[in-house]
């Protein structure tokens, strides 16, 4: 009788999210990372399929990366992580007095 291979591949190294900085008149930035590695029990190393690699350019705003590991009988694991693009503002901090009139409406 043979075993049947039920469990998923065992992944490490999964990055978390991260937050990097577009430069001011860039629309977009290159953005590394380590990339997860992972195992599995048949001791086969699973196929990986990924949406994005360390070294691409992110545009501003919310890119989801994923990577799938995938065994020889078709188990599948995930990892995936966010990568936020904000933009490089610089700030002009400036002292502004602003008089507004109160004027009562309805004061009795």
């Amino acid at each position: 009788m043979n075993a049947v291979d039920s469990s998923i591949p065992t992944i490490s190294g999964c990055p978390e999210t991260s937050m990097v900085t577009v430069p001011l008149g860039e629309t977009s930035t290159s953005v590394t990372w380590i990339e997860p590695t992972a195992t599995d029990d048949s001791g086969v190393a699973p196929t990986v399929f990924r949406t994005h690699t360390p070294g691409q350019q992110f545009l501003v705003g919310t890119t989801e990366v994923r990577y799938i590991f995938t065994d020889t009988t078709g188990n599948e694991a995930t990892c995936s992580f966010s990568v936020i693009g904000n933009l490089d503002f610089f700030y002009i901090s400036c002292i502004i007095q602003l008089t507004i009139p109160f004027h009562c409406m309805t004061c009795s």
